[in-house]
């Protein structure tokens, strides 16, 4: 089991946002949700990842699970004042500098592009930074909300040939 939920409830004042939700995912599955906008997908993920607390049920996860969550609105978590490079070292403090290089380069960020602040970036530009922080202590399962909004066509083709080629769950 990678994961499980029962019975989540989620409430925003009044309104119910999520309800009476139970599931299990297990390894290696891929899962979509889908529904319009306002419907609670997102909730939905933030409760699985421990993000938001439920106000009834409980999520389960399994003791080997690696959970990796790129948030709808993750790109504007990351501090503007900090360059790419000392956003990914902020995350991995015990990180070589040649493992954290690599990594940004893989993700289109080469050497002299890793000094710049992150108030310049573009939208796909952020959007890499957080998967490359995301990725490089990679996941075993893996929680997407909306990982392709912001992101130029090259971009969305590396992340789909990356979601191809993961083994885990999804």
């Amino acid at each position: 089991m990678r994961l499980k939920s029962e019975n989540l409830i989620k409430k925003y004042g009044s309104r119910t946002v999520v309800k009476d939700v139970s599931l299990f995912v297990d390894r290696g599955e891929i899962v979509g949700l889908l529904g319009p906008n306002g419907a609670g997908k997102s909730t939905l993920l933030k409760l699985i990842t421990g993000t938001t607390e439920a106000d009834k049920g409980e999520v389960t996860v399994g003791a080997s699970v690696k959970l990796g969550y790129f948030a709808q609105h993750a790109m504007e978590l990351i501090d503007g004042k900090d360059t790419i490079f000392e956003t990914l070292q902020k995350a991995y403090p015990l990180a070589t500098r040649g493992s954290l290089h690599t990594v940004l380069g893989a993700f289109g960020f080469p050497d002299e592009d890793v000094e710049k602040r992150c108030s310049i970036l573009s939208g796909g530009e952020k959007a890499r930074v957080v998967m490359a922080s995301m990725l490089y202590d990679p996941p075993n399962f893996l929680v997407l909300d909306e990982p392709t909004n912001h992101l130029d066509i090259e971009t969305k083709q590396m992340l789909m040939g990356a979601l191809a080629d993961f083994e885990g769950t999804m």
